[in-house]
């Protein structure tokens, strides 16, 4: 089988790797590696996962969010088709359905559903029917919506007491059109405070996704085939489409997004919401120029809006300097810019007393890497991510981006695997401590161990037995010399002098 147009399709690469070649190779040794089978057998002997449901396998958010609870809703109400509206005609809602979430945790806490009589026009049009899938009868034996709305009150009072809680829909209609109308209609006073934290799930989408929207009608099933989410239940359904929304918010948080209100008026500039909230988590970003030119020191979080707050021209002087004397103390003390960091720290190493032992071992010939402990044994292992790094091994950056692109893998998946893959195949000279210490520095001991493992594999994966053992050889004095490093076995001398 020289060509597999299945892996094509799935990897979007031009030329797929054939049976016999290196990419397969290297992912059979990585499955015989000890850790990595172990972990496989593990997760065998686990339930499988509720298919690839983000309601049935909550993900804790990457970033915090400013609410404790999503409520997602979905209204659905009385229509008629085209232009055949009776005189005096008002929508009334007919379905309300909430999916409530935890905000810290990504679970799905409770639900609440209701269908709703219409009071002023009670029978529903063939249309409404025939879109929503309600029935008359089904409405009829429905509380109307003063009675819905207090069920609804004393359950959400009841799930959520005392907490935050911001109301998500797909769209403005539900929260900022449908709602109000009928709280108006029915109350005879405005939509109370508790129900004015709202936030349309399209715009978050299109913050995380720019330009990945289409136009024209079905937004949510449009936002689930690119999320590779899939839809559950009849369109128009209001608790089916509610189930959507929150799969795609759980989705979302998974990428980094941010659920805050937006700003929709008032004279201050607007902030999408994932920088907002980078700014307030970071104080660099929060201290930082926009792109409008604008200096920021804070953001307030105001009426459940976020809004920035200006920089005097004082205060903005004062910044810069704080800024310049933090970056300069931390260039003192990090030994890769600071030679007399560098030298502190190995005059340090080698005023330790060391034994005979000690240094009886560093004068051997360095181990093997399979007999050297290391630090980040407990590092977790990502086998599925490390798989497709061997087998997009040799493929152009823009192909490697595309495939994983296209395989709707996470900002953080995509930048695992397209670092370990440009790096595959470059692996530091063990007699250089210099080398090795910026091989480590550069991406970390965790990256480095991960990479360590796939060079592993790739260089086993060598058909010619010389050239095989060589990398196998020269990899294991690299991994010996970092272990060194780690452990705090050697004194390297500092990159200022070259090495």
């Amino acid at each position: 089988m020289a060509e597999d147009p299945i892996l094509a399709e799935v990897l979007k690469i031009p030329q797929p790797p054939s049976t016999g070649c290196r990419q397969l190779r290297a992912l059979e040794a990585l499955w015989r590696v000890p850790e990595v089978s172990s972990r496989i057998e593990a997760q065998g002997k686990q339930p499988i996962p509720n298919g690839l449901d983000p309601l049935q396998r909550p993900a804790r958010p990457v970033l915090k969010q400013p609410f404790d609870y999503f409520a997602v809703v979905d209204w659905e109400a009385t229509c008629h088709e085209g232009t055949r509206v009776p005189p005096g005609f008002k929508q009334e809602v007919i379905e309300m359905p909430i999916v409530l979430l935890d905000a810290s945790s990504g679970a799905l806490v409770d639900e609440f559903h209701t269908f709703v009589k219409p009071v002023m026009f009670p029978k529903l049009s063939p249309y409404c029917k025939k879109l929503t899938g309600i029935e008359q009868a089904t409405v009829d034996a429905a509380p109307v919506f003063r009675k819905a709305a207090e069920q609804m009150v004393e359950w959400l009072k009841a799930t959520t007491p005392g907490a935050k809680v911001a109301w998500i829909a797909d769209g403005d209609w539900d929260l900022e059109q449908m709602l109000p109308a009928q709280w108006q209609l029915t109350f005879r006073e405005s939509l109370p405070k508790e129900f004015q934290a709202v936030i349309d799930v399209r715009q978050i989408y299109l913050e995380v996704f720019p330009n990945k929207l289409g136009s024209g009608k079905g937004k949510i099933a449009m936002m689930c085939e690119f999320l590779n989410i899939t839809t559950v239940g009849p369109v128009h359904s209001g608790i089916a489409d509610a189930r959507n929304i929150a799969r795609i918010v759980l989705e979302l948080l998974r990428h980094g997004a941010v659920f805050a209100p937006r700003v929709r008026s008032g004279s201050r500039p607007v902030l999408p919401v994932m920088i907002a909230k980078r700014l307030l988590d970071k104080r660099s970003q929060t201290e930082g120029e926009l792109k409008n030119g604008s200096k920021v020191s804070s953001l307030e979080l105001k009426n459940g809006l976020l809004r920035p707050v200006r920089l005097s021209r004082s205060a903005e002087r004062l910044r810069r300097k704080r800024t310049a004397a933090d970056h300069a103390a931390w260039r003192q003390r990090d030994p890769l810019t600071s030679p007399a960091a560098a030298l502190s720290q190995n005059r340090t190493a080698l005023e330790e007393p060391q034994t005979s032992e000690d240094i009886q071992t560093n004068l051997e010939e360095p181990q093997k890497s399979e007999d050297i402990p290391s630090d980040l044994e407990d590092a977790e292992i990502h086998t599925d991510l490390e798989a497709l790094v061997l087998l997009l091994a040799g493929a152009s950056p823009e192909d490697v981006a595309s495939a994983t692109q296209w395989l709707r893998l996470s900002k953080k998946e995509q930048k695992f695997i397209s670092e370990h893959t440009a790096c595959l195949g470059i692996v530091p000279d063990g007699d250089s401590p210099g080398e090795v210490r910026r091989y480590l520095s550069s991406g970390g001991q965790e990256w480095a161990q991960n990479q360590f493992r796939l060079e592993r594999v790739w260089a086993e994966a060598i058909a010619d037995p010389e050239e095989r053992m060589a990398a196998i050889s020269r990899l294991d004095k690299a991994v010996a010399a970092a272990a060194a490093l780690r452990l705090g076995r050697a004194a390297p001398r500092p990159l200022a002098d070259g090495d």
